[in-house]
């Protein structure tokens, strides 16, 4: 039975699977918006907005929603070598934006090649942030050498981002993708895993995001009491604008809702704004919403650099279009028999609700 209600918190340590998609229904009024999100710390900022009635002041209504349970978790749901996208939290969410179970989805920007290797003509209309230490590869102390990783069974805790940070990390060790044994792993079991002395089912290694990657590690210290240790292996700030999240939608949708999406890029403004103005009582109520301790959130926010709108417009100048191409050449390199040219993030976005706000419009 599908169940729905708004996201009012975001209970990271649950990985967000606590609410369902909405079912097929009557289409919503534009000032009414379903987005889709994921348990990642920009992410949270979006639950942030809605306490602070940043999307109300623009006259918005915005219900933010998480895959199915055990969507972005259970490994039965998606083949480890399918194709980055297809499988996990994104694949949900862009099943949902076609079906019209979701107006947008907050995901990162490599979905939007791997929706249109689909068909679906997906576009970025606002860019979130960018992460850095918040995005980690980590790893039992024998994968720190060379080929380290060859072979080892890889948990995926946090999505698609992760496994492109993994695979970026393969890379760089001469490696790919298919060297590595991966499986989509809750949080809860991969700690369990990580100190299972099976080697036939312990964990070498995991790529995880913030705000989970927080409490695993602190969890792993207290179980272990450096008895299983981790190294960090690699994170997304080693490869800058690798992980990008950004708001998208279908582009049909964009285009006849642009007045919302105007709304919308000028709530995100505000609620960025409200965070670099006073940190310390919106991380509070940022941690409130998302159920984590305060630490916890000033630690997972400090992993990532929020976008408003003047960042957007700095980097979509061309900055952006540097990003995407190292992005890309990851993705091309995990799918060497469909490998392409670079292509242009241009082709990708649709900004004109963006560049209305930052001319005052």
């Amino acid at each position: 039975m599908n169940r729905t209600r708004p996201l009012t918190r975001l209970p990271a340590r649950a990985a967000l699977t606590v609410l369902l998609f909405l079912p097929g229904a009557a289409a919503l009024a534009d000032t009414a918006l379903r987005i889709g999100v994921q348990d990642r710390i920009v992410h949270a900022v979006l639950a942030l907005g809605v306490a602070r009635g940043d999307f109300e002041q623009e006259g918005l209504s915005v219900q933010l929603i998480v895959p199915p349970d055990g969507t972005d978790a259970d490994p039965t749901t998606a083949a480890a070598d399918q194709p980055v996208g297809p499988a996990g939290a994104s694949q949900a969410h862009l099943d949902a934006l076609v079906d019209g179970r979701l107006d947008l989805m907050a995901t990162g920007a490599d979905t939007l090649l791997v929706a249109e290797q689909a068909g679906i003509n997906l576009r970025g209309a606002l860019l979130l942030g960018e992460s850095g230490q918040a995005d980690l590869v980590l790893g039992t102390p024998p994968t720190q050498s060379a080929g380290g990783l060859r072979g080892a069974r890889v948990a995926l805790v946090s999505g698609d981002p992760g496994r492109l940070l993994l695979a970026a990390e393969l890379q760089r060790r001469g490696l790919n993708l298919d060297e590595v044994d991966l499986e989509r792993v809750p949080a809860a079991d991969a700690l369990v895993r990580w100190q299972d002395s099976d080697e036939a089912t312990s964990l070498q290694a995991i790529a995880i995001a913030a705000p989970a990657s927080i409490g695993f590690l602190a969890a792993l210290a207290d179980a272990t009491h450096g008895t299983a240790p981790s190294v960090l292996l690699g994170d997304a700030g080693d490869h800058p604008g690798l992980i990008t999240d950004l708001l998208a939608g279908q582009e049909r949708w964009l285009r006849d809702n642009r007045d919302a999406m105007k709304r919308l890029v000028r709530a995100w403004n505000l609620t960025v704004g409200a965070l670099r103005r006073d940190p310390a009582a919106n991380i509070a109520l940022l941690a409130e919403q998302a159920d984590l301790e305060v630490e916890v959130a000033g630690d997972a926010l400090a992993g990532v650099e929020l976008f408003g709108v003047e960042d957007n417009i700095r980097l979509l100048r061309g900055d952006f279009q540097k990003r995407f191409s190292s992005m890309s050449q990851v993705l091309a390199r995990i799918d060497r028999e469909r490998a392409r040219g670079v292509p242009s993030a241009n082709r990708f976005l649709a900004l004109s609700a963006l560049r209305q706000v930052a001319a005052g419009r």
